[in-house]
């Protein structure tokens, strides 16, 4: 059997040599997907995180940066860093994941609004608060442009703003409380 392959492989042309080659990368970057996602989905972080970063390095090298594949593997690689809480680099890998979606799909294409959605959630656990929930509004307006307001995502979309205007809601309040006590050690200082 080896020795057909063989034969095959010196008497095809240059160009199908290539193909095979191609083909077969495409198969072993798939697996890597998969193995990638079955870590995460184990909680093994450490070891999706390496997968999903060899895996982003790998899509860039043979497909660049403006293909689907590449920008999934960026986004889910900043799933991974946002749940281990490396919240820099996922708010940094989500936004690029975004820029590369809408430039391909159009802002209000399911993909381009997942990966909003994952901005924003990486921008709450980040403390970047009134910058979540602009992404999480857009998320939102664009959900239920598409879907309507009842859709699964829209809802997911929703609870991500809320939570990030109400953690707002909290800053403020603790702003205000700490005010308050400024003006009260002030007041005790000078009587």
């Amino acid at each position: 059997m080896l020795r057909n392959f063989a034969r095959r492989m010196s008497i095809a042309s240059p160009e199908a040599v290539q193909q095979y080659r191609a083909a077969g990368e495409d198969r072993m970057l798939k697996h890597l997907a998969k193995v990638a996602e079955s870590a995460y989905a184990k909680g093994n972080l450490t070891s999706s995180r390496e997968l999903y970063s060899s895996l982003v390095m790998a899509r860039r090298q043979r497909h660049g940066d403006n293909n689907m594949l590449t920008i999934s593997a960026i986004g889910k690689l900043s799933v991974v860093e946002r749940k281990d809480g490396e919240h820099e680099a996922a708010i940094g890998l989500a936004r690029e994941a975004v820029d590369g979606s809408e430039k391909l799909l159009g802002a209000l294409h399911p993909d381009s609004l997942r990966w909003q959605t994952n901005l924003a959630k990486a921008l709450v656990a980040g403390g970047e608060l009134a910058e979540a929930q602009a992404a999480a509004r857009d998320a939102v307006e664009g959900y239920h442009m598409i879907y309507g307001a009842g859709h699964a995502d829209a809802i997911s979309a929703e609870n991500i703003l809320a939570a990030a205007e109400n953690s707002v809601g909290r800053a403020l309040n603790a702003a205000a409380q700490l005010a308050r006590l400024y003006a009260l050690c002030a007041a005790a200082q000078q009587a």
